[in-house]
């Protein structure tokens, strides 16, 4: 009996008690920052992404999801005016988001509108579309504007209940890591399936496709071994990136490795947003002290 109350108090000390959230204020920055760059880049092709002179008519968007996938209510804009209207207001929401004004009810309403975009169009959603609407339901949580926030600048009150403004916001975090360490772990598994990992030529099969790249990595055919080196290594760190993040002694490690891994992404394929939506999630692990010497701002500054 004393074991199980030790685990149910380490259950509940993990999921609800309170921890610095420094962190998940610079995630919201960088978060917000990358998304909104990213949806502003969208804003240019919107009408022929969601528009029914589009690719995809209106009557047509939830054909291109899997049946169980479907929705059960599924609502979007007919008109090109209010289309426009609806993305322009989704950006404002990033933009007060990033700057931290009432994050978490903001949180709220960017999410209905991402999901709304999402199912839309599915044909031109990726992965950084779907992590996207990950962070922003677990933003929605977490009381990521307790500092470098407007709220907090303008001296604004908090409009959440008092007993939840520590523990949700604990349980926000932890999900957001371990929403990344399912991603790679589930990732890293999937690979296996495909022979080309198990041979070592996996990535060579992505490098060597001009449609997939935006460089000229033919050279790398005159190094094998490289090229062996590159898949296995990318196996390794994303099986066990569920258990060495955890681990304080190759955190930091794995988390740099993951940094350089996903910079690479963006150079070689041009997955820019992708790269930075995951990596933006690196940053709740990180402590808040740490990150607080490394951007000078000492705790009574802040």
């Amino acid at each position: 009996m004393k074991y199980l109350r030790g685990v149910f108090s380490a259950w509940n000390k993990f999921w609800f008690a309170p921890i610095d959230l420094f962190p998940a204020a610079v995630f919201r920055i960088a978060f917000a920052a990358v998304i909104f760059l990213q949806y502003a880049f969208r804003q240019v092709n919107l009408l022929e992404y969601y528009s029914d002179r589009g690719v995809v008519p209106l009557a047509e968007a939830t054909e291109l999801l899997n049946e169980i996938f479907r929705p059960a209510f599924f609502w979007f804009p007919a008109s090109d005016a209010a289309i426009v209207s609806l993305h322009a207001l989704y950006l404002l929401l990033i933009l007060l988001l990033g700057l931290g004004f009432y994050s978490r009810i903001i949180a709220v309403f960017a999410l209905v509108i991402q999901v709304a975009f999402l199912y839309r169009n599915y044909s031109v959603a990726y992965g950084a579309d779907i992590i996207t609407c990950y962070w922003l339901l677990y933003l929605c949580f977490i009381e990521s504007d307790r500092e470098l926030s407007l709220r907090k600048k303008l001296k604004l009150p908090s409009l959440a209940p008092k007993f939840s403004d520590l523990s949700l916001s604990t349980m926000g975090v932890r999900l957001i890591q371990i929403q990344l360490c399912v991603i790679y772990g589930y990732t890293g598994f999937e690979k296996l399936k495909g022979p080309g990992w198990w041979e070592g030529t996996a990535i060579w099969q992505v490098m060597s496709n001009q449609q997939l790249t935006t460089l000229d990595l033919s050279f790398l055919q005159n190094f094998p071994m490289v090229i062996v080196l590159m898949t296995y290594s990318t196996l390794i760190f994303e099986i066990y990136f569920p258990f060495a993040v955890w681990n304080p002694k190759t955190r930091n490690w794995w988390l740099a490795i993951g940094f350089m891994f996903h910079v690479g992404i963006a150079l070689t394929m041009g997955l820019i947003f992708f790269s930075g939506v995951m990596v933006a999630a690196y940053i709740v692990f990180l402590n808040g002290d740490y990150l607080r010497a490394r951007l000078n701002l000492p705790r009574s500054r802040v």
